[in-house]
């Protein structure tokens, strides 16, 4: 094993991290010279340019792997995604809490005077059939903001937080200021650089300790966390709060209720957050086993 390969083996987190950033920050800058509007090079590129920066965090987890644990890591990587007998309460839950926090969120505003909840409707989603569009939108976030995205964050980095000596929610804490940096790259400057995107900061912080409870709760199941992802953001077509430009007040009280949500959490599973549940690892590498 060469020295390059020794330091990613006794530094995996930050060799992940420092590759997954590369690679998103290569994908976005190509990203902002291919879009039709840029008019530099072909517009054809945008989709794949697009598709490199959210594949950063999947792409770093299987090179880094394959390095630090050897030519069986990439495979042991994703087998989480094969952990699918999880129980239906899972499968609900991962549905109901996104829906039931927007339109909490979205309620309340309209109770303090805000603007009357809308639906169907999110910036940069095409109108049409309400149903295809829902269609379209779940396959396009499984593949590229769930995979492309949670292979890295629950499949590779938050199981070696945890075998570590981190507990769930000291796991999540980092992991989660680490996801939430990860999104401040140069297609995202303008939204996120601003005090809407550091309220969006905090909230990826927290919501980073409910994928934890997650994760952890189902054994391990990286297919909870990828579907988990999705509809997280497909949420925000059907009951929308806005991103970065959302009102502060929406803001906030989604805040208040993510701080109130990972309170509940941590006090009925403890710090762990339920990280007792997971199976040990096997293979000789840190990640989840063979299901």
């Amino acid at each position: 094993m060469d020295a390059g390969a020794r330091w990613i083996s006794r530094h995996p987190i930050p060799a992940f991290y420092g590759l997954a950033t590369a690679i998103t920050w290569t994908g976005s800058l190509l990203y902002l010279q291919t879009r039709p509007e840029a008019g530099h090079l072909s517009g054809a590129l945008a989709l794949p340019f697009a598709t490199l920066w959210y594949f950063g965090p999947c792409l770093a987890a299987v090179i880094v792997s394959r390095l630090a644990d050897g030519p069986g890591a990439p495979r042991r990587l994703l087998d989480g995604l094969r952990r699918w007998k999880v129980g239906w309460r899972w499968y609900a839950f991962i549905v109901a809490y996104p829906l039931a926090l927007h339109l909490a969120v979205v309620a309340a505003d309209w109770a303090s005077g805000g603007p009357a909840p809308v639906f169907f409707r999110a910036a940069g989603v095409p109108d049409g059939n309400v149903l295809l569009v829902l269609l379209g939108l779940a396959v396009l976030q499984v593949l590229q903001r769930g995979l492309g995205e949670e292979a890295g964050w629950r499949g590779f980095a938050l199981p070696r937080l945890q075998a570590g000596g981190a507990g769930g929610l000291r796991a999540s804490l980092i992991l989660g200021a680490l996801w939430a940096a990860w999104h401040f790259h140069p297609a995202n400057f303008r939204a996120l650089l601003s005090i809407g995107g550091g309220l969006v900061a905090l909230n990826i912080l927290l919501t980073a300790i409910v994928f934890t409870w997650v994760y952890n709760q189902t054994r391990g199941s990286l297919l909870i966390a990828v579907l988990f992802h999705m509809t997280l953001n497909v949420a925000e077509y059907v009951v929308p709060i806005g991103i970065a430009d959302a009102s502060l007040t929406r803001h906030l009280l989604q805040l208040a209720l993510l701080v109130m949500v990972a309170a509940a959490l941590v006090r009925t599973s403890g710090p762990s957050l339920g990280k007792e549940h997971l199976p040990a690892p096997s293979g000789g590498a840190v990640g989840p086993p063979a299901g």
